[in-house]
């Protein structure tokens, strides 16, 4: 008899989250992810204001348009892979606890889950993975 195989949280995330091999629009990460585009704006601002290494990826508008939009970084452009696995985590901790406060909180107790040292192990692991196949 097999035992089932015990996996936390973090572990699903780093094995299910996307990898792409190039940036791109909400409006199409929306489409991979199977969910609306207003849910995907909503789990970039969640990864804005929770996952610092997020927030670095995000270009800085020139000062007179910041002044204008209230917002120092360009929301409209493309997202890096790196912040496309991001959401795809948010998306595997909504599917988790179903709500957003726990969500926040589970980013806030388990940062390293979401960092940019995270993804690139998991890029070098599927890297590994790809030679020895």
């Amino acid at each position: 008899m097999q035992l089932p195989r015990v996996v936390n949280l973090g572990e699903s995330i780093v094995l299910e989250s996307v990898i792409a091999d190039c940036s791109m629009s909400k409006q199409a990460l929306s489409k991979i992810l199977g969910t609306s585009r207003p849910t995907i704006w909503r789990y970039d601002e969640i990864a804005y204001w929770a996952v610092p290494d997020y927030k670095q990826d995000y270009p800085e508008l020139p000062k007179e348009q910041w002044l204008i939009r209230k917002s120092k970084r360009d929301r409209q452009v493309h997202l890096s892979p790196y912040q496309i696995w991001v959401i795809s985590a948010i998306q595997i901790c909504f599917k988790h606890y179903h709500r957003e406060s726990p969500v926040k909180t589970y980013i806030e107790k388990n940062s390293y889950v979401f960092s940019r040292a995270r993804y690139e192990a998991r890029l070098r692991q599927l890297a590994k993975e790809i030679k020895t196949a």
